[in-house]
């Protein structure tokens, strides 16, 4: 492109298909995770919100509400993780009422995992969540 005699040169912008992101209880992207405020059993069904796991099934408009009835699945393979241990995932899906970019997935904690602080980590189509999430877990 040039303007007024001065060229530009081609300029190459990639973008990623996810960048997934859990929500915490501070809101700074560290500590514990939303929803998880509170210790949770070993083997225990729980919820996480997160964000940027990429194109849903059906495709949804980032920004626009949800309606009623409507289930968007994440098409990239998500898998959660606590404390290096690989969670049974349940589900992902864009929340009822709530807007396309959010996401909440179920996943059971592992079964035997002992009492204590572990990170939590999310993937979704090989792209880590950020360190530094956590939840608790307490005697079953």
């Amino acid at each position: 492109v040039e303007v007024d005699s001065l060229t530009s040169r081609d300029l190459e912008i990639r973008g990623a298909d996810t960048n997934p992101g859990i929500y915490t209880v501070n809101r700074s992207g560290r500590g514990l995770a939303l929803g998880l405020e509170e210790p949770v059993a070993p083997g225990a069904y729980v919820n996480i919100d997160l964000t940027g796991l990429g194109q849903t099934d059906p495709p949804g408009i980032d920004g626009a509400r949800v309606a009623e009835g409507e289930e968007f699945r994440p098409l990239a393979p998500v898998e959660v993780r606590v404390g290096g241990l690989t969670a049974e995932l349940i589900a992902c899906q864009v929340p009822q009422a709530q807007f396309h970019g959010a996401m909440r997935c179920q996943f059971r904690v592992p079964p035997g995992i002992e009492p204590g602080e572990y990170p939590l980590l999310v993937t979704a189509g090989g792209v880590a969540t950020q360190p530094g999430v956590l939840i608790r877990v307490r005697q079953p």
